[in-house]
């Protein structure tokens, strides 16, 4: 597992590596101070995960997530910060950020993050759940209601970050199927991309992290680029 740190503070970087280190199937595959630094590098470094400071010298975290996301798809980004603000999070998330965790969380919490991020799951730091819930529209379920069954779930797998072939593989369906009906799923819910998806559930309450504890590292393997879709003129 090759993750990759971005963040323009050396201490904070070398207490990381520390952290990270100590997990036997971790490398350090690279590191930099700032998104222009790490841009000369990290595509030779190809990481698993990318480890982002929310606030960059020149760069927020939101911009270095895309940008990132186009050099190397197929990284898995998560995003570190002292505190955040419920913009951030919904930045960050509809950027294509799969994780966001507080850097004043413990170790173990830290490792979870990263773990998760690097299954391909969502990571929301359990200090911020209070303020995703607050976001909780009344309208959001008379929405959902309008959904199938069918919909629903694939509504919470994607926005989980799961990807598209492994949610089809989950449901039992086809791909083709599922991206049907993420299509509906724009079109019902007004959305555009994955990342409005996400926006949505965020603002309606209903984005859900990774509960389990003891989530594996990605196995190499399944590092293939994560699936985005946009939407399409023959949507069914």
């Amino acid at each position: 597992m090759r993750i990759f740190i971005l963040d323009d503070e050396p201490i904070v970087r070398a207490g990381l590596r520390q952290i990270f280190a100590n997990e036997s199937d971790v490398i350090i595959a690279g590191e930099a101070g700032s998104a222009r630094e790490a841009f000369t590098s990290i595509e030779a470094a190809r990481p698993d995960v990318v480890v982002v400071d929310l606030v960059l010298p020149g760069m927020d975290g939101a911009a270095a997530t895309r940008d990132l996301r186009h050099r190397i798809p197929e990284a898995r980004i998560l995003i570190l910060t002292i505190h955040a603000r419920l913009r951030d999070v919904l930045d960050v998330f509809s950027a294509g950020a799969l994780g966001f965790a507080l850097k004043t969380e413990p170790v173990d919490s830290l490792v979870t993050a990263l773990r998760a991020v690097a299954r391909g799951q969502r990571y929301i730091s359990p200090t911020l759940a209070p303020l995703l819930e607050k976001t909780r529209q009344p309208s959001a379920s008379d929405v959902l209601d309008r959904l199938s069954v069918r919909e629903r779930e694939v509504f919470q797998l994607i926005t989980c970050g799961t990807r598209i072939v492994d949610a089809a593989r989950e449901l039992c369906i086809s791909r083709k199927t599922v991206e049907t009906h993420v299509y509906r799923l724009y079109r019902k819910l007004g959305c555009h991309n994955v990342g409005d998806l996400v926006r949505f559930a965020a603002e309606h309450g209903l984005l859900r992290s990774v509960p389990d504890n003891d989530i594996p590292l990605a196995d190499p393997a399944m590092s293939d680029p994560a699936d985005i879709l946009s939407p399409r003129n023959d949507a069914a």
